[in-house]
């Protein structure tokens, strides 16, 4: 390979053809990253950037190499969420060089973070992730036995509540202000982007207030679909809210990320016993530098899963 035939950018953010393209090369790897949605959903929000590697081969430019990180302008973080390079290229620099292009492109205000499996995390944690992070639990099922499973669960809770479906912004509002409530920033630029490409529901009591809201969103590999974010007052809301949104799943599978805390783990025992799902290698979040964000775990059951949430 001739190096000087490579061409390093940094699309602070990309425009959506360029999106485009990195969800086209994301599908020609089988990255499993996700649906169009995920893609489309980052091209509408300018705090979403890339750094790319490109070859031009006979007039024709192909992404080769590919790191995404979100900059979100409410919390001092840069979370690095895709970084990968094309199988046939790998083992020649190119990660490096796309990896200190986006640190030259990361303000130095702000703590870097990832999520990464255990062999991963090691070698961050060795070079510029040092600090130690959060744990989340990788969970894998059926649809169908989740179904079955929720439908015989008794969450002994007497709170009425009603369920609405989260697509207009006046249904976005007071669910985003709940989020405010639970994270500690404004991620409500998010939400509103997030939301009309998502089958979200809430949960709202007698009294009109948000108790729980969650969302199913699509990945990339067939008739798997995401649940998540499912953020509730407590365990027994968060079954009820997920009772509700798996109701009318059409997929036969389903994936969700949990945190590994008292918390994450009564929805993650509840999968495991009552559901007979499955748990896959875990997650390990890694930091540049302590980092402690006053973020209320008690009420987060299972994370959003998408890179421009970001952590949470």
């Amino acid at each position: 390979m001739d190096s000087n035939s490579l061409t390093f950018s940094a699309l602070c953010p990309p425009t959506l053809q360029q999106w485009k393209r990195i969800f086209q090369r994301a599908r020609v790897e089988n990255w499993k990253v996700s649906h169009w949605n995920y893609f489309l959903l980052m091209s509408k929000l300018s705090y979403a950037n890339a750094i790319v590697c490109s070859q031009t081969t006979n007039g024709q430019e192909d992404y080769i190499g590919i790191l995404i990180f979100v900059q979100p302008p409410a919390i001092s973080v840069s979370y690095v969420g895709m970084y990968l390079v094309t199988e046939a290229y790998q083992g020649q620099g190119i990660g490096g060089k796309m990896w200190q292009m986006m640190k030259q492109h990361t303000d130095s205000g702000r703590t870097m973070a990832l999520n990464a499996p255990e062999e991963m995390t090691k070698k961050y944690r060795a070079v510029d992730y040092p600090i130690a992070g959060e744990t989340f639990h990788k969970i894998h099922g059926s649809v169908l036995q989740l179904q079955r499973a929720l439908a015989l669960f008794d969450t002994k809770s007497s709170t009425f509540f009603q369920v609405r479906r989260i697509a207009e912004k006046d249904a976005i509002a007071p669910v985003a202000k709940y989020d405010e409530e639970i994270v500690h920033f404004d991620r409500s630029q998010f939400w509103e982007q997030f939301f009309p490409l998502a089958d979200g529901k809430v949960l709202i009591d007698g009294g009109g207030s948000v108790i729980a809201f969650g969302a199913l969103f699509k990945t990339m590999v067939e008739n798997v679909t995401r649940i998540g974010p499912v953020y509730a007052d407590d365990i027994g809301k968060a079954i009820e809210l997920l009772r509700e949104l798996v109701c009318d799943m059409k997929e036969t599978e389903y994936c969700i990320t949990v945190p590994n805390n008292d918390f994450g783990n009564h929805m993650k025992d509840f999968l495991i016993l009552k559901a007979e799902c499955s748990l896959r290698p875990p997650l390990y979040r890694s930091y540049s530098r302590s980092f402690d964000y006053n973020f209320d775990w008690s009420k987060i059951f299972a994370l959003s899963g998408h890179f421009a949430a970001p952590l949470l």
